[in-house]
């Protein structure tokens, strides 16, 4: 190849020609990707397109018609849209965008096309007068003496993880908004609903509750209130012990707590169930049953009649069972069944009725 001499020699390159030909065409390259991005993406975007037709549906369920549909996924606050909101909708092949102006139109919802989600707010003037004013109220809680109860316990009752008690002057000071309910709660006494109702002073008297502090309860040696009880025991309702069972060791499975009922078997006369309190406190099978005394006497309840039982008690721990000794280790069960009273014969019956088939 001949050089600009004339002569034979090697061809070289003119490499400020070549870098300013790559410069031109990186920039067209560049310049053909941003004017193509721009439609593809309005392209892909006009292509998703929603075919809904709902009536009188949740509105979380029409967002999760509208997330199968298409890739577009909703994020919002429970307190900021209404979930109990119903809606009728019916569009076909409408865009994103179209669908999302019906369902929230006449709402004080915005939403917003961030990616592939679709973010939902609030607008700024529903925002701003959405806002409740928190009050701050204060009273004493006595009781009917006049005098303070320590330890009242007082809840919010539509937010009743929210909640104070009182001091050893029966005050308390509790923040709440004008129209919740609180609720008052204390051992031994009647709880009591008051509503706020505006008020800055909610002062309470808190009755008594009479029907638990004289309620009373079969003990080893006789009755007591149940409030002075300090032994695990337990009293059964004689209604719950009327179920359709063949005798009455078989209905107390379930109904106490710490009592296991097995029945082994259901063989006419051997189907009495096995009674455990608490466990199995002996190692000896015959000898791991409870004391069952049926009014003072030891014998088995198996064959009582439900109708005749007027107090059902069943003493768990050594605390209540150490009037009996060593025959009270596996608990002790206390039946007193109705004595005769004065006055006039009375007859109770329950009808039954017998279709016979033939």
């Amino acid at each position: 190849m001949y050089n600009k001499n004339g002569k034979i020699g090697l061809f070289k390159a003119d490499n400020g020609g070549l870098f300013h030909l790559f410069r031109i065409t990186f920039l067209f390259l560049l310049a053909t990707i941003g004017f193509i991005r721009p439609v593809s993406a309005q392209t892909a975007e006009a292509a998703k397109t929603i075919t809904l037709n709902v009536q009188n549906r949740p509105i979380k369920e029409v967002l999760t018609l509208i997330e199968r549909q298409s890739d577009y996924i909703f994020v919002y606050y429970d307190n900021i849209l209404d979930i109990h909101r119903k809606v009728t909708l019916k569009v076909t092949n409408q865009p994103i965008s179209a669908v999302l102006k019906q369902l929230f139109a006449g709402t004080d919802n915005t939403w917003k096309l961030s990616g592939r989600q679709i973010v939902i707010g609030r607008s700024v003037a529903a925002a701003a007068a959405t806002p409740r004013k928190i009050t701050r109220i204060t009273g004493v809680v006595r009781d009917q003496n006049n005098d303070p109860l320590i330890g009242v316990t007082i809840r919010i009752k539509a937010r009743p993880n929210i909640g104070t008690a009182t001091d050893i002057n029966g005050k308390y000071l509790l923040d709440v908004y004008p129209d919740e309910v609180l609720e008052f709660s204390y051992v031994g006494y009647k709880s009591q609903d008051v509503s706020v109702a505006g008020q800055e002073i909610v002062d309470v008297v808190m009755l008594q509750n009479d029907a638990i502090l004289d309620a009373v309860e079969v003990v080893g040696y006789g009755v007591q209130k149940k409030i002075s009880v300090i032994g695990s025991q337990q009293s059964i309702e004689v209604e719950e012990l009327k179920g359709p069972v063949a005798n009455l060791s078989q209905g107390l499975a379930g109904r106490v707590a710490g009592l296991v009922s097995v029945q082994r078997t259901s063989e006419p006369g051997f189907d009495d169930a096995d009674i455990y309190i608490r466990g199995i406190s002996t190692l000896t099978a015959s000898m791991s049953a409870p004391l069952t005394l049926v009014d003072g006497v030891p014998r088995s309840f198996s064959n009582v009649d439900p109708e005749d039982i007027e107090s059902f008690s069943i003493l768990k721990d050594a605390s209540a069972t150490a009037v009996y000794g060593v025959r009270g280790a596996n608990g002790v069960i206390i039946i007193n069944t109705k004595s005769g009273s004065k006055g006039r014969p009375m007859l109770a019956g329950k009808p039954e009725v017998i279709e016979q088939c033939t």
